[in-house]
């Protein structure tokens, strides 16, 4: 009697969709005389890189210092100075407000002005803030400018896309003293009258912020997945991991972080202008690595031996991997792998008798492992042999993300999300086979 193992792969992808301040007395572009100059942060001086040179991981770490000749230098750059510090403040245009600044075509009288979101967990750079140029950016604002007839642009963050400052520091008085003031210098630089506020994750904290400092000339603002109640949420996270909350300080460490929340009487009355505030209900937060997240979790199932998709689930972030994982199962398994997520997936309500799960040591317990010690050594061996079992589970999650580029979700809800999570899996499946097929057709 022949008897056919299947074996299951067990993975999880989190899909992301992609505050001190004072009033804006304190804030002032280079044309108004500074009020203090206190000491900059120590960084390391940072020659603007050229358009299609990628920005600096080490300047984005450990912060950038700009002088205010060097600024002067930079074509898409505003000097700022007030009560707190003086910055370098970078931006990337879209060729309509640059036209009209050189008489090309008529000045606009409102813009988009977006903020980007965090680049740092802790000390560690996000995503591929390394590849990023300032070109791209610039292609990214232009494309917006086509997309919703408007002159657009992105405005970096002190310590970001080369910008002066530490982005360490972000949500303190000075980043977004410093983005109040950028504000008002680019207005002035191309006679713009209102601005659109819209930024993402960090950024979106950023525009609220300027909407408490009683800014009267933003038309509407647009703010998606920010975080408006800082202290809050970082005392929620801290009894999360048993740890006793610091009262009045964020996620970052600092204890003057500025609170949105606090601030919202900050907010010019204007009953004309909107302000959109983005979210999905359904969706959560989910902690990766050092890295928060809000969103949601595709979990899927993949064949040990063909690499293929055969399951997909669609859960909020905070759903636990392991709670998922019987229902990944499509029936005919008699092995089922997975990481150290799935843990204690066999003992479950909804366990199958007839499935043996091989779930991956902790990597911390596995650090601690003497490998001089012949139990131990042939442990670490056996989780080798585990990992590279359940690596094919990794494959479809580089494909959609990679040949698809499905990074962040695209629709409010779970159910639509998930129905194109499917779509997206059949169609890796189809690539990780296209040559199978070519061959067969051929």
């Amino acid at each position: 009697m022949i008897v056919w193992r299947v074996r299951l792969l067990l993975g999880l992808s989190v899909l992301m969709m992609g505050a001190l301040l004072t009033r804006p007395a304190l804030a002032r572009s280079a044309e108004a005389p500074p009020a203090s100059s206190s000491a900059p942060v120590p960084p390391v001086p940072q020659a603007a890189p050229g358009l299609d040179e990628p920005f600096s991981e080490r300047a984005l770490q450990w912060g950038t210092s700009i002088n205010r000749q060097e600024c002067a230098s930079l074509r898409h750059a505003v000097w700022v100075e007030h009560a707190l510090d003086m910055e370098c403040i970078r931006y990337y245009p879209s060729a309509m407000l640059d036209a009209g600044l050189e008489g090309a075509a008529p000045r606009h009288k409102v813009a988009v002005i977006f903020f980007h979101g965090d680049h740092l967990a802790g000390s560690t750079p996000l995503g591929n803030y390394g590849k990023i140029t300032p070109q791209s950016l610039l292609d990214v604002a232009q494309g917006n400018e086509r997309a919703h007839k408007l002159p657009y642009l992105i405005v970096a963050r002190p310590g970001v896309y080369g910008s002066s400052g530490s982005h360490r520091e972000r949500r303190r008085p000075k980043e977004f003293i410093s983005l109040n003031a950028a504000v008002d210098a680019i207005k002035q630089r191309y006679g713009l009258e209102q601005v659109v506020l819209a930024g993402q994750s960090g950024g979106s904290t950023a525009a609220a912020a300027l909407l408490t400092l009683g800014r009267t000339d933003v038309k509407c603002a647009a703010m998606g997945s920010g975080g408006y109640a800082v202290n809050a949420l970082a005392a929620i996270k801290a009894r999360r991991l048993g740890q006793s909350p610091r009262l009045g300080c964020d996620g970052t460490g600092y204890c003057d972080a500025y609170d949105v929340i606090a601030h919202v009487d900050g907010i010019a009355t204007d009953p004309k202008r909107p302000i959109y505030v983005i979210g999905d209900p359904q969706m959560k937060q989910s902690k990766k690595g050092s890295q928060w997240y809000f969103g949601m979790k595709a979990h899927i199932g993949v064949d040990a031996d063909s690499g293929l998709v055969h399951t997909v689930r669609g859960t909020a972030g905070n759903i636990n991997d392991v709670i998922e994982a019987n229902t990944l199962l499509h029936g005919q398994e008699t092995e089922a792998w997975g990481d150290a997520g799935y843990r204690g997936a066999g003992k479950r309500p909804d366990a199958k008798d007839d499935v043996r799960w091989n779930i991956a040591m902790r990597p911390g317990k596995r650090r601690l492992l003497d490998k001089t010690k012949l139990v131990e050594d042939l442990t670490d061996q056996l989780e080798r042999i585990k990992a590279s079992i359940r690596a094919k589970v990794e494959h479809p999650f580089r494909v959609i993300k990679r040949q698809f580029g499905h990074v962040k979700v695209r629709y409010r809800g779970l159910e639509k999300n998930t129905a194109q999570l499917h779509t997206l899996f059949a169609l890796s499946n189809l690539w990780m086979v296209r040559r199978t097929l070519i061959g067969v057709q051929a």
